[in-house]
């Protein structure tokens, strides 16, 4: 039983992540972009995304796996999953940047890395932090 309730809560927090990253994500798309300067500017048209991207694409992985019983929490496995999701996006970026998916014109910024790699340790510091 225990354990059908400990599938229960992952899915109440995978399901809150997804959620919450589309909030932010919409955020930044309709209001944060146009009424932002400097850095903080920067940081939305460039990096704020991809900070989001891995913490929604590891929250749906996650949930499904669940039949499987896997997961993936350590962050052994966690960041390198980031990392992959961010190499398959820039690489789509870079060898066809019109194609790129849901960005057309996008270019290569090896920046993002460490925007795929802070969203990977935000999505296991909110897994650790729930108790999931």
């Amino acid at each position: 039983m225990s354990s059908r309730r400990g599938n229960i809560g992952r899915l109440a927090l995978c399901l809150f992540l997804i959620w919450l990253c589309l909030l932010l994500y919409l955020f930044n798309s309709l209001w944060l972009k146009g009424h932002s300067e400097g850095f903080l500017w920067l940081f939305s048209v460039s990096w704020f995304s991809d900070l989001l991207a891995p913490v929604v694409m590891l929250a749906a992985a996650n949930i499904a796996l669940m039949p499987s019983g896997r997961a993936i929490i350590k962050l052994r496995h966690v960041l390198p999953f980031a990392l992959a999701c961010g190499l398959f996006w820039e690489l789509g970026a870079l060898l066809a940047p019109e194609w790129a998916p849901g960005r057309p014109g996008a270019v290569f910024d090896p920046a993002d890395f460490i925007a795929y790699l802070a969203g990977g340790l935000l999505f296991w510091l909110a897994y650790r932090k729930a108790g999931a």
